[in-house]
Protein backbone atom coordinates (compact mmCIF):
# COMPACT_ATOMS: atom_id res chain seq x y z
CA UNK A 1 0.00 0.00 0.00
CA UNK A 2 1.76 3.11 -1.24
CA UNK A 3 0.33 6.46 1.27
CA UNK A 4 -1.36 9.16 -0.13
CA UNK A 5 1.63 12.27 -0.81
CA UNK A 6 0.92 16.08 -1.16
CA UNK A 7 0.27 16.04 -4.48
CA UNK A 8 -2.63 13.93 -4.25
CA UNK A 9 -4.03 16.25 -1.26
CA UNK A 10 -7.08 16.81 -3.52
CA UNK A 11 -8.09 13.27 -3.35
CA UNK A 12 -7.69 13.05 0.36
CA UNK A 13 -11.01 12.92 2.31
CA UNK A 14 -12.42 11.00 4.79
CA UNK A 15 -9.39 11.96 7.93
CA UNK A 16 -10.54 16.12 7.70
CA UNK A 17 -11.63 15.82 11.52
CA UNK A 18 -8.05 14.13 12.64
CA UNK A 19 -6.21 16.44 10.09
CA UNK A 20 -7.58 19.28 12.02
CA UNK A 21 -6.58 17.84 15.61
CA UNK A 22 -3.23 17.37 14.22
CA UNK A 23 -2.71 20.56 12.80
CA UNK A 24 -3.76 22.60 16.25
CA UNK A 25 -1.32 19.89 18.06
CA UNK A 26 1.46 21.18 16.13
CA UNK A 27 0.30 24.94 15.94
CA UNK A 28 0.37 24.76 19.40
CA UNK A 29 3.82 23.25 19.77
CA UNK A 30 4.38 21.17 22.62
CA UNK A 31 7.02 18.73 22.94
CA UNK A 32 6.56 15.80 20.43
CA UNK A 33 3.50 15.10 18.72
CA UNK A 34 3.23 10.86 17.62
CA UNK A 35 1.15 9.06 15.37
CA UNK A 36 0.67 5.58 16.41
CA UNK A 37 -1.17 3.20 14.22
CA UNK A 38 -0.88 -0.29 12.97
CA UNK A 39 0.63 -0.59 9.39
CA UNK A 40 -1.49 0.59 6.85
CA UNK A 41 -3.99 2.50 8.67
CA UNK A 42 -2.88 6.04 6.78
CA UNK A 43 -0.44 7.41 9.41
CA UNK A 44 1.58 8.97 6.32
CA UNK A 45 -0.96 10.10 4.35
CA UNK A 46 -2.58 12.31 7.07
CA UNK A 47 0.80 13.94 7.49
CA UNK A 48 1.58 14.34 4.07
CA UNK A 49 -1.79 14.72 2.09
CA UNK A 50 -3.82 16.15 5.47
CA UNK A 51 -1.53 18.41 7.17
CA UNK A 52 1.36 19.25 5.35
CA UNK A 53 -0.37 21.45 2.35
CA UNK A 54 -2.47 23.29 5.59
CA UNK A 55 0.66 24.23 6.99
CA UNK A 56 2.01 24.78 3.94
CA UNK A 57 0.01 27.63 3.06
CA UNK A 58 1.66 29.55 6.39
CA UNK A 59 4.81 31.16 4.81
CA UNK A 60 6.06 30.99 8.79
CA UNK A 61 6.50 27.18 9.05
CA UNK A 62 9.47 25.48 7.92
CA UNK A 63 8.90 22.00 6.89
CA UNK A 64 11.54 19.13 7.10
CA UNK A 65 10.68 15.51 6.15
CA UNK A 66 12.83 12.34 6.78
CA UNK A 67 12.51 8.48 6.96
CA UNK A 68 15.31 7.73 9.49
CA UNK A 69 17.08 4.69 7.86
CA UNK A 70 19.92 3.06 8.88
CA UNK A 71 21.86 6.45 9.19
CA UNK A 72 19.26 8.37 11.44
CA UNK A 73 21.67 11.62 11.69
CA UNK A 74 22.71 11.00 7.93
CA UNK A 75 19.19 11.02 6.66
CA UNK A 76 18.53 14.43 9.02
CA UNK A 77 21.58 15.86 7.80
CA UNK A 78 20.87 15.43 4.29
CA UNK A 79 17.54 17.16 4.73
CA UNK A 80 19.12 20.12 6.31
CA UNK A 81 21.96 21.24 4.37
CA UNK A 82 20.29 22.82 1.63
CA UNK A 83 18.76 24.85 3.79
CA UNK A 84 22.17 26.19 5.08
CA UNK A 85 23.81 26.36 1.92
CA UNK A 86 21.27 26.28 -1.28
CA UNK A 87 23.80 26.66 -3.94
CA UNK A 88 25.36 23.05 -2.78
CA UNK A 89 24.59 20.57 -5.80
CA UNK A 90 26.26 16.53 -6.23
CA UNK A 91 29.20 15.78 -4.36
CA UNK A 92 29.47 18.77 -2.77
CA UNK A 93 25.94 18.55 -0.95
CA UNK A 94 27.27 14.40 -0.17
CA UNK A 95 30.08 15.94 1.53
CA UNK A 96 28.36 18.65 3.40
CA UNK A 97 25.69 16.17 4.73
CA UNK A 98 28.31 13.97 5.89
CA UNK A 99 29.89 16.19 7.73
CA UNK A 100 26.80 17.73 9.13
CA UNK A 101 25.92 14.21 10.30
CA UNK A 102 29.37 13.41 11.88
CA UNK A 103 28.94 16.66 13.89
CA UNK A 104 25.46 15.92 15.16
CA UNK A 105 26.30 12.36 15.51
CA UNK A 106 29.24 13.45 17.63
CA UNK A 107 27.48 16.11 19.99
CA UNK A 108 29.65 18.86 18.05
CA UNK A 109 27.07 21.03 17.30
CA UNK A 110 23.11 20.32 18.79
CA UNK A 111 20.11 20.25 16.47
CA UNK A 112 18.46 23.10 18.18
CA UNK A 113 21.19 25.26 17.32
CA UNK A 114 21.16 24.37 13.93
CA UNK A 115 17.86 24.77 13.58
CA UNK A 116 17.94 28.33 14.99
CA UNK A 117 20.70 28.93 12.37
CA UNK A 118 18.72 27.71 9.40
CA UNK A 119 15.22 30.03 10.70
CA UNK A 120 17.67 33.00 11.36
CA UNK A 121 18.46 32.93 7.62
CA UNK A 122 14.82 32.79 6.45
CA UNK A 123 13.27 35.74 8.19
CA UNK A 124 9.70 34.86 7.55
CA UNK A 125 10.09 31.17 8.68
CA UNK A 126 9.44 31.52 12.35
CA UNK A 127 8.51 27.38 13.15
CA UNK A 128 10.13 25.03 12.07
CA UNK A 129 8.60 21.23 11.83
CA UNK A 130 10.24 17.73 11.35
CA UNK A 131 8.91 15.09 10.42
CA UNK A 132 9.50 11.80 10.78
CA UNK A 133 8.01 9.41 9.07
CA UNK A 134 8.30 5.62 9.76
CA UNK A 135 10.14 6.45 13.25
CA UNK A 136 9.94 2.82 13.75
CA UNK A 137 13.47 2.68 11.31
CA UNK A 138 14.66 3.69 13.95
CA UNK A 139 14.75 0.53 15.90
CA UNK A 140 14.70 -1.82 12.66
CA UNK A 141 17.50 -0.52 10.59
CA UNK A 142 19.79 1.62 13.04
CA UNK A 143 22.13 -1.37 14.49
CA UNK A 144 23.93 0.82 16.33
CA UNK A 145 22.71 0.87 20.05
CA UNK A 146 24.30 4.33 20.89
CA UNK A 147 23.10 6.49 17.79
CA UNK A 148 20.08 5.48 18.08
CA UNK A 149 20.15 6.70 22.04
CA UNK A 150 22.09 10.03 20.89
CA UNK A 151 19.48 9.98 17.58
CA UNK A 152 16.92 10.43 19.96
CA UNK A 153 18.55 13.04 22.56
CA UNK A 154 19.12 15.17 20.12
CA UNK A 155 15.25 15.30 19.03
CA UNK A 156 13.98 15.64 22.54
CA UNK A 157 16.71 18.52 23.42
CA UNK A 158 15.51 20.46 19.95
CA UNK A 159 11.54 19.86 20.91
CA UNK A 160 12.13 20.33 24.80
CA UNK A 161 14.52 24.22 23.97
CA UNK A 162 12.34 24.85 20.71
CA UNK A 163 8.95 24.49 22.53
CA UNK A 164 9.87 27.21 25.64
CA UNK A 165 9.97 29.87 22.60
CA UNK A 166 6.34 31.05 21.33
CA UNK A 167 5.53 30.49 18.67
CA UNK A 168 7.51 27.53 19.61
CA UNK A 169 10.58 27.49 17.26
CA UNK A 170 10.82 23.39 16.58
CA UNK A 171 8.04 20.72 16.40
CA UNK A 172 8.27 17.37 16.00
CA UNK A 173 6.01 14.74 14.22
CA UNK A 174 6.42 11.34 14.27
CA UNK A 175 5.14 8.02 12.62
CA UNK A 176 4.96 5.29 14.25
CA UNK A 177 3.77 1.59 13.55
CA UNK A 178 2.04 0.34 16.59
CA UNK A 179 3.59 -2.75 17.02
CA UNK A 180 6.94 -0.93 17.55
CA UNK A 181 5.69 1.51 20.54
CA UNK A 182 7.20 -0.26 23.52
CA UNK A 183 10.60 0.03 22.10
CA UNK A 184 9.95 3.74 21.46
CA UNK A 185 9.13 3.75 25.12
CA UNK A 186 11.69 2.09 26.24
Amino acid sequence: MVAFQEKDAPFFFGRETFSELLEESVQAGGLVAVIVGPSGSGKSSVVFAGLLPHLKQDERWLIVHIRPGGSPFLSLASALVPFINEELTGTDLLLESQKLAAALTTGELSLQLLVERILDRRPASEQFLLVIDQFEELFTLTHEGEERRRFMEELLNASEKGSLRRPPSFVLLLTLRADFMGLALA
